[in-house]
């Protein structure tokens, strides 16, 4: 498995699954997990989108399916 984090930026993903460059968790996540995961951050930035609500690397957790 790679370094999931940048030493030189904290909080920097280096699994290349998170769509934000920030980690989120992703790197634990089976395929079918992480498949499912990344659809429903798609879903959460296009409806953002739509209302005009900037989107923020450091996000609000929501792409981190843990617990859900």
């Amino acid at each position: 498995m790679t370094s999931t984090n940048n030493p030189k930026i904290p909080g920097a993903c280096g699994c290349g699954r998170s769509p934000t460059g920030q980690c989120m968790g992703w790197h634990a996540l089976s395929d079918e997990e992480f498949a499912k995961a990344k659809q429903q951050w798609q879903i959460q930035e296009e409806i953002k989108n739509m209302f005009g609500v900037p989107s923020s690397a450091g996000g609000s957790g929501t792409g981190n399916p843990k617990g859900s």
